[in-house]
């Protein structure tokens, strides 16, 4: 059944069509389907979406690639302040929440005028020992490491969402980043 909703979340009228495509927007309306629709099904919805005046592919697509790309920068800042694990200090996770970076370039900043050990403390808030300022490089490296690649990675992904000219472009595009 497709059932069709004016803004207000009202039911303005229901077809017998049985499965789900994408939803799509019109200009008083949208669509709720149910998945798995068929070829017969498919063809008259799309004939249903482009005979419709007030349809318009390019602003569906444009309002798709704001979308996804939202959900891009998302899912980038989510893992950028989900800190990284190092390879130095044996696995160890630290954050990289902003005061995380800070702090991070604060003491690299610093590093001539500290006496060895230090401690930082990972993200579970226990404190790892760090015996040199070569060991604080290097886990700061891999942190600013870290971040970069989930930037350029974030570029990529934008560039290939805002060169995509429909709707089945987009759904190629996997973010499949952890």
């Amino acid at each position: 059944m497709v059932t069709y909703y004016n803004r207000k979340d009202q039911v303005i009228e229901q077809h017998p069509l049985t499965r789900m495509i994408r939803p799509f927007n019109y200009a008083d309306k949208y669509v709720i389907y149910d998945e798995g629709m068929s070829d017969p099904e498919t063809e008259q919805l799309i004939q249903i979406r482009t005979d419709n005046p007030d349809y318009d592919a390019v602003k569906v697509l444009a309002d798709e690639k704001v979308s996804r790309s939202g959900e891009v920068r998302k899912k980038t800042s989510d893992l950028i302040l989900a800190g990284f694990i190092s390879a130095v200090k044996t696995d160890k996770h630290f954050g990289s929440t902003m005061t995380d970076q800070a702090n991070w370039t604060s003491l690299v900043v610093s590093l001539d005028a500290l006496t060895f050990p230090v401690y930082i403390q990972d993200i579970n808030g226990i404190p790892v020992s760090f015996a040199n300022k070569t060991e604080v490089q290097q886990v700061f490296a891999e942190g600013f490491t870290r971040k970069a690649t989930l930037l350029a990675q974030d570029g990529v992904l934008e560039q290939r969402i805002a060169g995509a000219e429909t709707l089945t472009d987009l759904d190629l595009i996997v973010d499949d980043r952890v």
